[in-house]
């Protein structure tokens, strides 16, 4: 995963996970520190999964990704507390062209 943090820094990290739910941990890479330290992977269905965000244990987020069944959409639906306590509510949709 790659992006940008709320600090403006380009940040990197990486996950080897199976769709079991069981938590792994997030290897970042760059910058060293990285909101969640373990994400947890499952299908909810055809088109569909979960990832649980984790910071020393306890959830921060849960995001809901579902790809539509044509395979031109993907909307991620992310719910939970950022790294200073705030509610964090966000839809993205994306569409391929």
């Amino acid at each position: 995963f790659d992006g940008i943090n709320a600090q403006g820094q380009v940040t990197h990290s990486e996950r080897l996970a199976k769709f079991d739910g069981t938590d792994v941990p997030v290897q970042a890479v760059a910058p060293a520190s990285t909101t969640a330290t373990t994400n947890a992977f499952r299908r909810t269905g055809d088109h569909s999964l979960e990832v649980l965000a984790k910071t020393g244990g306890k959830l921060t987020t849960t995001n809901r990704i579902v790809v539509s069944a044509d395979g031109k959409t993907l909307t991620q639906t992310t719910t939970g507390t950022n790294a200073q306590g705030q509610t964090v509510s966000n839809v993205t949709v994306y569409d391929k062209q």
